[in-house]
């Protein structure tokens, strides 16, 4: 029998938070003990911080210019028509569920495709609440306005900001619990084939609205901030206040900081006791020693630090993402080296012993299933703007440093090792052309949109 496939995606989690204590508690104490038992990556990087793109790219294993997907481009008609990570699972006889946030964008959508055992989005959960009786909308409050870049003008857009709320209804009819439903009737529905589903949860995602059972799970202090919370770096790029995550940072003190790092921690905690009540059932219905288990998260959020909030830059706390395996034929390890959400898809392919078509990204399986050390290479990530082409930024993280290009030539590099805040900006360090070049023939490679006119 082949192994059984499980994969777990939050939205908005860092790195940070797998193994982290927040108040005196573990944040995630069921995923980091899973994380001890397995594979360990701390040095994960999405390709863009930002939903529809970093999916996306994570689901065909392509770069975003060459999936077409660059922004959130939620009417998918930039999408192309590309493999996806489901398609060769279920070439390979396996019955595949995808439930939760649907943010992957390809031809024809995944929506439109009546192979799946399961589906379920965020449309099926309204339409649930809506039956009902509970009709979800959104509250102005968890909104506020920004000027943004888009098509050579700045537009006012809403984003969703620091408020903090509570969920009205029953915590077994908050979204990420009825996903989980729907999950767990997946796993418990017979089948002679193997099993792979997709679950993604929503939470951490603003707005920050907390099931009762966590609302008081983490009490509120200034004290457990980062100390870069309403810093900005040193030679900061210019165009960085101008951006998203940067005006919705503005204006908070670190008393309200502080109430968001509580909300976001309890929504993680929240998130964990789901993954938690999840994976009983696989290992119950499955045996966990049948099943790669894998967890990542799409990006990450500031949360204050360089006085932004959300994502939509290239900050550690923004692109540095979680990465656990979890397979009993492979040795438990924490890795060091730099991978990238374009490695997932081929190294959990080559894992279950499914070939390919050649993809962007490295398969890790061969050292993973044989304890060897991964060679260290540069990872890349994008962003392209958020609902259309906006200001732009490209990065290359090669071991310790990391250095972010913009689209009105701006560099911004950093040593990791000695500055891991990312506070002071080496803009004149002679080590950046050389790490520019290789940026850019990688964009150039692969017909980026950001290098059309370099």
């Amino acid at each position: 029998m082949k192994k059984h496939l499980v994969m777990i995606m939050t939205d908005h989690q860092r790195a940070d938070a797998i193994g982290r204590a927040f108040d005196g508690k573990e944040v995630m104490p069921y995923l980091s003990s899973l994380a001890r038992t397995g594979i360990k990556f701390n040095r994960a990087y999405t390709t863009c911080p930002l939903c529809a793109p970093a999916r996306t790219a994570l689901a065909t294993g392509k770069w975003p210019s060459e999936s077409g997907v660059i922004y959130n481009d939620w009417s998918g008609k930039t999408a192309r028509q590309v493999k996806t990570i489901d398609d060769y699972l279920k070439d390979a006889g396996y019955s595949v569920g995808r439930i939760g946030v649907q943010h992957v964008k390809v031809k024809p959508a995944l929506e439109s495709r009546s192979d799946y055992d399961a589906f379920y989005t965020e449309v099926d959960y309204k339409n649930f609440m809506k039956n009902l009786g509970h009709e979800l909308g959104t509250d102005s409050r968890d909104k506020t306005p920004v000027k943004e870049w888009l098509d050579g003008t700045y537009q006012e857009k809403k984003y969703s900001n620091t408020r903090v709320s509570q969920w009205p209804f029953d915590d077994d009819l908050f979204k990420d619990a009825w996903f989980v439903d729907k999950g767990i009737d997946f796993i418990e529905k017979e089948s002679s084939k193997p099993k792979a589903l997709f679950l993604n949860i929503w939470a951490p995602h603003p707005p920050l609205i907390l099931p009762t059972c966590v609302k008081d799970q983490f009490s509120i202090s200034e004290n457990v901030l980062p100390s870069n919370i309403n810093q900005t770096s040193l030679n900061e790029p210019s165009l960085r206040r101008q951006g998203i995550a940067a005006q919705l940072g503005e204006h908070i003190s670190k008393k309200e900081w502080a109430k968001v790092w509580s909300a976001h921690h309890s929504l993680l905690y929240f998130a964990d006791m789901q993954i938690k009540r999840l994976m009983a059932v696989v290992d119950k219905k499955l045996g966990l020693e049948n099943v790669l288990f894998v967890f990542t998260s799409d990006h990450g959020d500031h949360l204050g630090q360089h006085q932004m909030y959300q994502k939509m830059e290239m900050y550690e706390q923004a692109i540095n993402v979680p990465f656990i395996i979890r397979d009993d034929r492979l040795k438990r390890r924490e890795v060091e080296t730099c991978v990238s959400h374009l490695d997932l898809m081929p190294t959990v392919l080559g894992l279950l012993g499914i070939a390919c078509d050649k993809l962007d990204g490295r398969d890790l399986s061969w050292c993973l299933e044989n304890d060897l050390n991964i060679r260290d290479m540069p990872v890349y990530a994008q962003y392209s703007g958020n609902p259309g082409i906006g200001t732009m930024r490209r990065t290359i993280v090669d071991g310790s440093l990391k250095l972010t290009l913009d689209s009105n030539g701006d560099r911004e590099f950093y040593n990791l090792n000695s500055d891991p805040l990312e506070m002071n900006n080496l803009m004149h360090d002679p080590r950046i052309q050389d790490m520019e070049n290789d940026l850019i023939s990688w964009c150039r490679n692969r017909q980026d949109v950001f290098t059309k006119e370099k």
